[in-house]
């Protein structure tokens, strides 16, 4: 989510606050008409009262008459253009405190819709009457990153942690507070968001492009991901998406080959909702899809009728069976009882090996292997035979809203499949009511496990594993969450600029530990 703020920072009241001043006699004629000319002049000379009525005018009444900074519309296209999701958060009181009543509210409304840009802000207007509360909204809303023209607001110590701060400061004569960057122009904004180190795809990549494009492309490095180095790549008929996936030593799963074969069936047998593979070049462990236009997902979005669709889509993927037999099992699949206990061991015995951080290791050694101890009892309910060929589900694996865009037409488009292959249909339900990022609540596992049961043999016996299996993939999750501890997931997101956040990684272990 990005947010921004909307006076002086969307809005542009310079020349307004100027004209009017000069209207009403408050300006003498030498001055510049701009807004911190007036409201010094009018300081100084010991009018704060007419400052205030001044601005409950411009903000209100007057509010018509306020262009928009220049770039501001072409720059949120760009950015809706671009998949991310935008917000306006601003501080307002709702009446003037002096002056005229105005509904300051409304005509904050009416100005963004009179600029066209309500259609461009999937995120909502939030217009809130205090600074700490708008400080709250930016944390609420989950701003990965916000825009104000007020240094003090983004040096706040009360400003949420984790989100990247960006001052618009158009004449570039600010001072900055720490951490934070600078944006002199509107037009300059989707190049700041999507820039990081590793800006360009390496230059193998681009000669590799140049060969197997049919026209030269612009490459804009996308941020986010937690895995892999992703582009966006501009120039042709249409957008295409780079990727460039990891691989380490210490992690031989080969992310390419399974989302490359997943994607290549699902287009060959007209699977919707999903990217189409355009190329690939496995010795450079990179490929180029097509890309999908759409917005993540919020919190309060996740309901039940998106759950039953996400359901529905999963029984498509199913439904792909024959095309898919040759695809392989899909990471850390799990067919028999032998294999989820592995699962779960295998993550306990990594983080008993590898993590050196005290409180964690503490809490490993003391909590989940206790957790584990009392939970093996569960795999009793589970057949010691693998499940049968015809029983497997093909699972996307790491299948969650935090990998879904709403898509412009109202569908969910998903996205990130290098895990997928076949699966035991209760890990799929398991993980899909596991991811931390947009989760699902618990109430609806029963329903949502029936409905894919019902795609297999025997659907009672399968709804009856994903319940004995629930509690496994808890605990393994709640391994998982640790990964950003371990040096191959450092690596891992060191190369995709990912900055991992250990003490919210801990923090949803023990909840997770806790859901037990």
């Amino acid at each position: 989510m990005i947010g921004l703020d909307l006076d002086n920072t969307m809005a542009c009241y310079d020349q307004v606050f100027g004209d009017l001043a000069a209207e009403q006699g408050l300006l003498p004629p030498d001055l510049p008409h701009t807004k911190t000319a007036v409201r010094d002049h009018l300081r100084a000379s010991g009018r704060e009262s007419a400052w205030t009525a001044l601005q409950g005018l411009v903000y209100g009444q007057a509010m018509a008459r306020v262009p928009a900074f220049a770039g501001v519309v072409d720059c949120l296209r760009a950015l809706r253009a671009a998949g991310l999701c935008v917000a306006v958060i601003s501080h307002r009181t709702r009446q003037p405190y002096a002056g005229p009543p105005a509904d300051l509210h409304g005509a904050a409304r009416d100005w963004l819709a009179r600029q066209g840009l309500l259609e461009l802000l999937p995120g909502g207007v939030w217009l809130e009457t205090t600074r700490e509360a708008k400080l709250q909204r930016i944390a609420a809303c989950g701003c990965t990153t916000f825009v104000d023209d007020l240094p003090e607001l983004l040096g706040d110590a009360a400003f949420p942690t984790g989100v990247r701060r960006i001052l618009f400061d158009p004449h570039g004569t600010a001072g900055l507070p720490a951490g934070v960057e600078r944006l002199t122009a509107w037009a300059d904004l989707p190049a700041l968001l999507h820039g990081s180190s590793g800006a360009d795809p390496p230059p193998a990549l681009l000669a590799w492009l140049a060969e197997t494009l049919p026209a030269p492309v612009v490459a804009t490095r996308l941020r986010g991901g937690r895995n892999n180095r992703v582009w966006r790549l501009d120039g042709g008929p249409a957008p295409l998406l780079l990727k460039e996936y990891h691989r380490h030593p210490g992690d031989p799963r080969d992310r390419l080959a399974h989302e490359y074969g997943f994607l290549s069936v699902a287009a060959a047998a007209g699977l919707p909702q999903v990217a189409r593979p355009v190329a690939q070049h496995r010795p450079l462990g990179a490929a180029v899809y097509t890309w999908l236009d759409g917005r993540p997902l919020r919190p309060a979005e996740i309901t039940a009728e998106r759950v039953a669709a996400a359901a529905d889509w999963l029984r498509q993927v199913q439904a792909l069976g024959p095309q898919a037999a040759h695809l392989p099992a899909a990471s850390e699949a799990a067919f028999s009882r032998a294999e989820h206990a592995t699962l779960v061991d295998r993550r306990l015995q990594r983080l008993l090996a590898e993590v050196t951080a005290p409180r964690v290791r503490t809490f490993v050694e003391t909590h989940l292997q206790a957790a584990w101890q009392r939970l093996r009892p569960v795999l009793a309910a589970l057949p010691e035979q693998p499940l049968p060929v015809a029983e497997r589900w093909l699972s996307p694996s790491d299948c969650g809203f935090h990998n879904a865009l709403w898509q412009p037409a109202g569908e969910l488009a998903w996205l990130d499949f290098e895990y997928a292959g076949w699966d035991d249909v209760a890990k799929l339900v398991g993980d899909f009511y596991c991811q931390p990022d947009l989760p699902v609540a618990d109430a609806g596992y029963d329903d949502f496990a029936a409905s894919l049961c019902a795609a297999l043999p025997d659907p009672a016996r399968h709804l009856a594993r994903c319940r004995a299996v629930w509690p496994l993939v808890r605990l393994r999750w709640a391994c998982t969450m640790l990964n950003s501890y371990l040096p191959a997931s450092a690596a891992r997101r060191q190369f995709a600029a990912a900055e991992p956040d250990l003490e919210r990684d801990l923090a949803l272990a023990a909840a997770y530990l806790a859901g037990l």
